[in-house]
């Protein structure tokens, strides 16, 4: 017996447009089901208390962001660092 389908008066169109539904129905109730990521707000601490919460001199801890090991961040002609980045 052979696996054929036959369709008589149905264009593609009407095809794609039927997959496409299904699809986009299998999609939603997939990503639906997903767990979002909580993501807590991070606070910037200014220089100063950055370097104290780390226990090394400012001048140590702008090295340490010249060489990429902790992040800055400039606002407003200061710079400051995200306590996330701190507490890794």
């Amino acid at each position: 017996m052979d696996n054929s389908v036959i369709l008589q008066n149905v264009t593609l169109a009407d095809i794609e447009a039927v997959v496409s539904r299904a699809v986009k129905k299998e999609v939603s109730a997939f990503l639906s089901g997903l767990k979002q990521p909580e993501v807590k707000p991070s606070a910037l601490v200014p220089r100063k208390e950055a370097a104290s919460r780390l226990n090394v001199s400012l001048t140590t801890l702008d090295n340490w962001a010249k060489a990429g090991i902790v992040h800055r961040i400039c606002k407003g002609g200061r710079i400051y660092y995200d306590t996330a980045d701190l507490n890794r």
